[in-house]
């Protein structure tokens, strides 16, 4: 192929170039212009430039041009495909030949019929190529000369079609097939355009708009099968069509299924349904059934048309969905169905329980609602026993057996159906079945032991119900038995009591220690004995036994006829505060429990059953309480304290009780409010009961600013179950008040406000009226026999204090108070208590009241229509509270009193105070008529008077007989030579300051002379002083006396011992002064040392104790001191002195008493020869002790020690324990603060009585005590 020749553009460029380049042509640079040129220059024609140099023409002129050749071979020969065409392009050849080119020739191998090739320049377009084709071209120059070499382009490959798509996928939907495939494996060299799918049969086809992988093909006929194939698309064209994909067959969803219904059953519902309308075009293969709430779903297979929810919920509406399910899926759900299950039925209505004998008849009505299942029967069970008793649904009633009657059943019915049990309805309150009657299985009387009768039985009773028991006694066989009298056990084994005590299944074992010589102290050769056992509310058990009798040898314990008394604490600071009352060791006998200021801060006072009681030792618990009361709070049969405190802990505290008297450490409950300011009432007694039926009591507080029910949540500790503010505070009382079944609390106080409970703790509060001044204490019972319960008030003003009655109506209002009584105070009319009770047995409600400012009790003793009768009883010094018991077993009341200053406690046995004789208070004892029996001769108004006593009983009184003023002090002996008793008196008087002693000569017949003043010759040392004692120094057979005289030496007093000898007919005549000391205490004559003579014994306070030094007496009438002797003991401030043989060894023993609230007590010393002496154990007596004496009362040979303690108002006992020991005192109360004992026998029966009075410092008054 030729083109056509063309001048190259560039040649001249070319040549011009080669000029310059070989110097012919100067640049202008060198002077050199183009021609013409001006003078001077040549032109060189050859190169049209003008040189200086003609010569350089030569060089200046172009080279002869080279022959032309072939051009060399195009450049860079590329080619770009499309379908069916490839463009070629290139650039000249390097080298033309210097022959201009000409033209191209574009060859192709192979070449097919119908290629074109267009040659435009340097380029070429052929066309007519096959599609896929493998190509190979050159393209050669052209110029004058030829045809330059081939430059060429080898396998050039034209685009195809794409191969066929491949891994078709159908998925079916409805109506449609969704279809994928993968790209082909090639796509021929051009990229894919799109796909078409095809559908057989249908020849159906889809193109995409785009090369995706996936189409749907739509307008299919459900249920209809169909393949598929698919081609794809390039720029060449259609490629292949694909292989078939797998047969599908277009199918949806089913429709709903109609006609769904729900059956309810007991827990479980039955669904049923049809089939849906559309089943997609597919079969349907099952059902997906759904019960709301829950989502719980049974899956059902086939054509099954039913299914059963099972484990649902009781009364629960559920609704239901069913769904078909086919190939292609699950459904829509149908409308729903719905069914609620079976319900429990409701609760049984008005369960009422009605106690029986170890039995509860229940009666309810029927459910309102039986759950829409039919009732199958109730369930009535008690709790806690766990009895049990399930009757048909037909009965309405049901009778529980075997509940046991220790504890109150709570009683719930529960009704049944199908579905279940209804919640339990239960009873209103907690009810108890009676108890059956408790057995005396076994009486029996083992040998007496000391002088008390063991009297062993055995109680049985099927649910361990505690039992009272009664113990008697008939001796002249009429069939009349009289209560026998119970001893103490404070010397033997714990015995068992008379109130509460324990039983069990099997039977229990207790035993009575009956004071058989107190109740017959003669012989009688047998007596019957009668127990009888009651448990509380259920018929008594009896049973006899006869013992054969012998005469007491021996009294079984020492009592006297007056109630004892007990010290509290051996500390004397502080105070005791209050008393709760109770069993706490639970032996039978009662108890009592003081809190005081100091260790060991709660004292257990354990009862000894006849009326006495034993402080034990108790751990010290720490505790700050106003206020102690007793109860069983956590119900675990054990009584707990509880004690409250406003001021320092704001606190209530809680003691459990261990059953044994003893209490764990207190359980702090800081519940209270907090004061603005304190007061002695800002908080009253707490109180103790169920008020919400429930059976576990609650604490009541009223405090300055609120009242507080508290609920014990266990471990005692109590939370605020209900709090009320609202001032003043004031004592709280409880009680129904308003007889609508329910408690109500009234707190009385400076205004009186009434609580009316609605149940569960909830309160209709009213303000009824107000009252004179604050109310530390109230009570409330029937007193006025209308059948509503009143309320007496103690109101305690400025210094005065009244006791009001407030008459209730019945409807929770009170009429208008009336005052009972009232007293005016000094001092201590704070502290003060009020009680009440049927304290004299007579059937009526009576009030007992203390205050610290006086010494008595005021016992307002009820007529039964509202009125009293006061009565006044003597108590021990400051009473501030009491409480009311049988503590000795007699059928009667006894008051025990609590002296918060002085830490005793007194108790009042049966109501009744010992005798106050007409006897003065300054008394000595001898056989004034010769009888020789005791009498006593005592100082009264207008002189000394003679008290003779009478086998009658009661005294006979002579006199008296005038004595001179000034008397304090009486010494009976023969002081003349004459058989009959007379009375040496010493008299003192003021002014001017003298003692002087005067004599009394007895006539024999309870009479005494006129009185003659003694001249004491030789007595000049200073004044008489208190000191005399009498006896025979020289052993002439009268009565010498030693006396002391007081002199002032220096500031210092001097006491000088005297010593006067009888001369004969009472002539006194001073040997001499024996002996000088700073202080004495007492004198005594006794022979000591068994010479016939009397010894002096002088007794004088050494600190911190004392000592004892003694003079023998000889026949010359002179004495010499034999020894100084000072007992081991730690303090003791001596006080009186008395001498006699203790341990029955003939030897003279002697005792001295100790004064002082915390040391007071006897210290015995026992004699042996030559003026030794050993002193015993220190023996307490719970106060300061003063006079003493000593006799053997219980017959068994050995002296007891009888101790006057002026500060307990009280004679002690000491009993024997052996010939070297005593037991523990045992102190009885008197009705002024005794000096001074002595023992009679009144009547002549043997049996003496006990003589206390006042002495010198201690006021006027002196009591009688019998033996018991």
């Amino acid at each position: 192929m030729k083109t056509s020749p063309r001048l190259p553009s560039r040649v001249l460029s070319l040549l011009l170039g080669a000029l310059l380049f070989s110097g012919c042509i100067s640049p202008v640079s060198e002077g050199e212009r183009p021609c013409p040129c001006t003078d001077g220059w040549t032109c060189c024609p050859d190169a049209n430039v003008c040189v200086a140099d003609a010569s350089r023409c030569e060089q200046l002129r172009p080279p002869k041009p080279p022959e032309p050749t072939t051009p060399s071979a195009p450049r860079e020969v590329s080619a770009m495909t499309d379908p069916g065409t490839v463009t070629l392009t290139w650039f000249e050849p390097a080298q033309n030949g210097g022959s201009a080119i000409t033209g191209y020739d574009v060859g192709v191998e192979p070449h097919d019929d119908g290629i074109q090739v267009q040659v435009d320049g340097t380029s070429a377009v052929v066309t007519g190529l096959r599609a896929g084709g493998t190509y190979r071209f050159t393209v050669t120059a052209n110029n004058a000369v030829g045809v330059s070499p081939a430059a060429r382009v080898d396998s050039v490959n034209l685009p195809d079609v794409p191969t066929a798509p491949v891994a078709l996928g159908v998925v079916r939907g409805d109506r449609q097939v969704r279809l994928t495939w993968n790209a082909p494996a090639s796509d021929g060299g051009r990229s894919v355009l799109h796909y078409v799918v095809t559908a057989h049969p249908s020849g159906a086809s889809v193109a995409t708009d785009s090369p995706v992988l996936t189409t749907t093909v739509s307008g299919l006929t459900n249920g209809a099968a169909s393949t598929f194939t698919v081609h794809a698309v390039n720029a060449v064209g259609a490629g292949p069509a694909s292989a078939e994909s797998a047969a599908v067959v277009p199918a949806a969803l089913p429709g709903a299924p109609v006609s769904v219904a729900a059956s309810p059953g007991v827990r479980e519902v039955s669904v049923s349904w049809q089939p849906p309308e559309d089943t997609g075009g597919l079969p349907v293969s099952g059902y997906v059934v759904t019960a709301s709430p829950g989502g719980t779903t049974h899956q059902v297979e086939g054509a099954a048309s039913e299914a059963t929810f099972t484990s649902l919920q009781d009364d629960t509406e559920y609704t239901f969905t069913v769904s078909a399910r086919n190939d292609v899926g699950q459904g829509p759900g149908s409308s729903t169905a719905s069914a609620r299950t079976h319900a429990p039925p409701g609760a049984p209505a008005s369960v009422q329980a009605e106690p029986g004998v170890r039995s509860l008849t229940v009666a309810w009505e029927p459910p309102v609602s039986d759950g829409r299942s039919r009732l199958t029967g109730y369930t009535v069970v008690a709790q806690p026993s766990g009895r049990r008793i399930a009757v048909g649904a037909d009965q309405h009633g049901a009778v529980l057996e075997d509940v046991p009657s220790t504890k109150a059943q709570t009683i719930s019915v529960v009704a049944r159906n199908a579905v279940g049990d209804s919640p339990a309805a239960t009873a209103g309150k907690p009810v108890k079945s009676r108890p059956t009657p408790v057995e005396v299985t076994r009486l029996d009387t083992p040998s007496a032991v000391r002088g008390c009768q063991p009297v062993t039985y055995t109680l049985r009773q099927v649910d361990g119900e505690r039992a009272d028991v009664l113990v008697e006694f008939d001796a002249t066989g009429s069939g009349t038995f009289t209560r026998a009298t119970q001893a103490a056990d404070s010397y033997y084994e714990r015995t068992s009591g008379l109130v509460s005590l324990s039983t069990s299944t099997q039977g229990t074992d207790h035993t009575f220690r009956w004071n058989r010589p107190t109740d017959l102290p003669g012989a009688a050769p047998e007596a019957r004995l009668r127990i009888t056992a009651t448990v509380p509310g259920t018929a008594s058990s009896t049973r006899t036994h006869t013992v054969a009798l012998t005469p007491p040898e021996r009294r079984c314990e020492v009592n006297l006829d007056t109630g004892p008394v007990q010290r509290v604490t051996p500390e004397v600071a502080g105070m005791s505060h209050g008393l709760a009352l109770g069993d706490f060791n639970q032996d039978g006998k009662l108890d009592l429990a003081a809190r005081h200021d100091n260790s060991p801060g709660v004292t257990f006072l354990r009862g000894l059953g006849n009326g006495a009681f034993e402080a034990e030792n108790s751990p010290h618990l720490s505790m700050t309480a106003a206020h102690l009361v007793s109860a069983d709070l956590d119900r675990d049969g054990s009584l707990d304290l509880i004690a409250a405190e406003a001021n320092y802990c704001r606190c209530v505290s809680f003691l459990r009780g261990q059953g044994n008297g003893a209490f764990e450490q207190p359980v702090i409950n800081s519940v209270l409010d907090a004061v603005s300011h304190s007061s002695t009432y800002d908080i009253t007694p707490p109180a103790v009961l169920d008020v919400d039926g429930d059976g576990a009591p609650e604490v009541v507080v009223s405090q300055r600013d609120s009242l507080l029910v508290l609920r014990h949540t266990g471990g005692g500790r109590l939370a605020v179950a209900f709090r009320e503010p609202f001032a003043p505070r004031g004592a709280v009382v409880t009680g129904d008040f308003d007889q609508d079944g329910l408690v109500d609390l009234m707190v009385v106080g400076p205004s009186l406000h009434g609580f009316y409970g609605r149940g569960l703790l909830t309160f209709t509060k009213e303000f009824l009226g107000t009252l004179d001044g604050p109310v530390p204490h109230a009570v409330t019972t029937d007193f006025n026999g209308d059948g509503h319960l009143d309320i007496v008030a103690l109101v305690v003003g400025n210094r005065e204090s009244s006791i009001h009655l407030l008459p209730g109506d019945g409807h929770g209002r009170f009429t208008a108070p009336v005052r009972l009584h009232q007293h005016t105070w000094q001092s201590f009319g704070i502290w003060s208590h009020l009680i009440a009770g049927d304290l004299d047995g007579n059937g009526t409600q009576d009030l007992a009241y203390v205050h610290a400012d006086s010494d008595t009790l005021t016992l307002l003793q009820g007529r039964g229509d509202g009125t009293f009768e006061s009565r006044t009883l003597t108590t021990g010094m400051h009473p501030s509270y009491l409480v009311a018991a049988d503590f000795n077993g007699s059928g009667k009341t006894d008051l025990a009193v609590l002296s918060g200053m002085h830490h005793t406690v007194h108790v009042i046995w049966d109501l009744e105070l010992p005798t106050r004789p007409d006897i003065g208070w300054l008394f000595a004892t001898g056989d004034f008529d010769g009888d020789g029996h005791t009498d006593v001769a005592s100082l009264v108004d207008g002189g000394v008077q003679t008290h003779l006593t009478r086998a009658g009983g009661g005294f006979e009184h002579r006199g008296p007989a005038p004595v001179p003023p000034g008397i304090w002090k009486l010494l009976v002996d023969r002081f003349d030579s004459g058989p009959t008793m007379d009375l040496l008196a010493m008299r003192a008087t003021s002014t001017p300051r003298n003692r002087a002693l005067v004599l009394l000569r007895g006539n024999g017949d309870g009479t005494f002379a006129a009185a003659e003043e003694l001249s004491l010759e030789g007595v000049t040392s200073g004044a008489l002083s208190n000191l005399v004692a009498a006896g025979d120094i020289d052993g002439d057979g009268d009565l010498d006396l030693a006396v002391t005289t007081w002199r002032e030496e220096g500031g210092f007093s001097t006491y000088d011992v005297h010593l006067l000898h009888n001369q004969g007919e009472g002539h006194f005549v001073d040997a001499g002064v024996l002996t000088t000391y700073s202080t004495l205490s007492k004198l005594a004559l006794k022979d000591l040392n068994r010479d016939g003579r009397a010894d002096l014994v002088v007794l004088r306070s050494t600190y911190p104790s004392f000592e004892l030094v003694m003079f023998e007496g000889r026949a010359n009438g002179s004495m010499v001191k034999v020894r100084e002797y000072t007992p081991v003991i730690s303090a003791c401030a001596p006080f009186g002195l008395m001498f006699a043989d203790l341990n029955l060894d003939e030897h003279m023993d002697l005792a001295v008493t100790c004064a002082g609230s915390a040391a007071g007590g006897v210290i015995p010393m026992f004699g042996s020869s030559n003026f030794v002496f050993y002193d015993r154990e220190f023996l307490r007596t719970g106060g300061s002790a003063a006079g003493l004496t000593a006799s053997d009362l219980d017959g068994d040979g050995l002296p007891e020690l009888l101790v006057a303690t002026p500060e307990q108002r009280a004679v002690c006992i000491l009993p024997s324990r052996g010939h070297t020991d005593w037991g523990s005192a045992r102190c009885f109360g008197t009705l002024t603060a005794p000096h001074d004992v002595a023992l009679l026998d009144v009547d002549h029966d043997g049996v003496p009585e006990v003589l206390t009075g006042g002495g010198p410092l201690l006021g006027s008054g002196t009591t009688l005590l019998r033996l018991r």
